[in-house]
């Protein structure tokens, strides 16, 4: 993988440690326990962004 596709963040790990390394999902790992930490993810995404004032929402159609 080229660096120029990765964010600076991540060049920089790269830089710094030498390798970027991704776990790959264990075939042991049960569904409903992938589907609730995706979930909690998502969630805590929502958690820490900045909330979007009500005039400022646009729906795309």
């Amino acid at each position: 993988m080229s660096n120029r596709c990765l964010p600076e963040s991540l060049r920089y790990i790269k830089r710094k440690q030498g390798a970027l390394k991704w776990k790959k999902p264990s075939l042991k790992t049960n569904t409903c326990i992938k589907f609730r930490s995706n979930r909690n993810f998502w969630k805590s995404l929502r958690y820490n962004m900045p909330s979007v004032p009500s005039g400022k929402l646009h729906t795309i159609v």
